[in-house]
């Protein structure tokens, strides 16, 4: 067989007889051995430059001083920016993976951050995790070049999202939604800090639970809050309070209280199951103080304040009951 390139020869020796078809059989002209030698270093020459490729190499070690090409751009080695592409022949960073047209994963370890992973749609990146440089923070970017609207960054477990960080700066748990609500359950921590938490559950259900080592503190789903110990009070050292003197009367504003019996219009009954009083009325009576209204438009009354004004009322009524108890007894001496 004529031997057409160095792929051609044989590691049979007695089988090479020729060098693109110059004779150098046993008995050959000697004019034949100068011309096989040219051919055969043009052989060499087309291996060197990669016009020929090697059939099945194999080294103890390898040293690539220019260049690497595997298959045009499966792998390519870029010695002169130190980079190397996978399915890319123009890497951009130090590992740069996937075709510049389509998605591309790439690391980094120089520049502004001291290594990273960017996300790339095409020529814009949409995504990044990155070690900032000297702080040891991990920062994870969602459309870091700002140029989406609306952009996130999605949780998601077989296929569904789980949680999400807004580009407002929120949290979502367990929802697509930043509005909580009765109907509307999850966890939202908003840029603010607010945070809110619903769960589709009723009287029975907890919402929240709150453990120490020596107790527990519940918020029920219908808004009733429960401790293991009954106790509920407030910061009352005398170190943070100034100004103190004795309370005013407070029986007038207790005799003005109207005590209604009540039902939610959201739980929908047919009669009232509640015992209170009604903000509005609080206000109509002078008890303005005692009454906030809330970011939701909602009235709210301070009833620890309200059982305070009682205790007061109380106080003076025993005052009252003492002083008939000794005009009675002094009528009766």
């Amino acid at each position: 067989m004529t031997k057409a390139s160095i792929r051609d020869y044989s590691a049979t020796n007695s089988l090479n007889t020729d060098i693109q078809d110059i004779d150098i059989d046993e008995n050959c002209l000697p004019s034949g051995i100068n011309n096989a030698i040219r051919e055969l270093m043009v052989d060499m020459k087309n291996v060197s430059t990669g016009a020929v490729a090697l059939e099945s190499p194999s080294a103890d070690s390898l040293s690539v001083t220019g260049d690497l090409t595997v298959d045009t751009n499966t792998l390519y080695v870029d010695s002169t920016n130190n980079r190397v592409g996978i399915n890319n022949a123009s890497p951009q960073t130090d590992l740069d993976i996937g075709n510049s047209s389509g998605n591309n994963l790439r690391f980094t370890g120089s520049g502004t951050n001291t290594g990273g992973i960017e996300f790339y749609t095409s020529t814009v990146e949409v995504a990044n995790i990155g070690v900032l440089g000297g702080s040891g923070t991990i920062d994870i970017r969602s459309d870091p070049n700002n140029t989406e609207s609306n952009s996130s960054i999605d949780f998601e477990v077989d296929g569904s999202e789980v949680a999400r960080f807004t580009d407002t700066g929120e949290f979502w748990v367990g929802t697509t939604s930043g509005t909580i609500n009765s109907s509307n359950f999850g966890f939202t921590v908003a840029s603010s800090g607010f945070t809110t938490l619903s769960r589709d559950l009723g009287s029975g259900g907890n919402i929240i639970r709150v453990y120490g080592n020596a107790g527990e503190f519940r918020i029920k789903g219908d808004g009733d809050a429960e401790n293991t110990n009954n106790s509920y009070g407030a910061i009352s050292d005398q170190t943070v309070k100034e100004n103190i003197a004795d309370a005013s009367s407070q029986w007038d504003d207790i005799k003005a209280l109207q005590v209604r019996k009540f039902s939610l219009i959201q739980h929908n009954l047919d009669e009232a199951n509640q015992i209170g009083v009604i903000a509005q009325e609080l206000e109509a009576a002078g008890m303005g103080g005692l009454v906030k209204t809330n970011d939701d438009g909602l009235k709210s009354v301070k009833y620890s304040v309200l059982y305070m004004k009682a205790v007061k009322a109380l106080q003076e009524a025993q005052t009252r009951i003492e002083d008939l108890e000794a005009r009675i007894s002094a009528l009766e001496g």
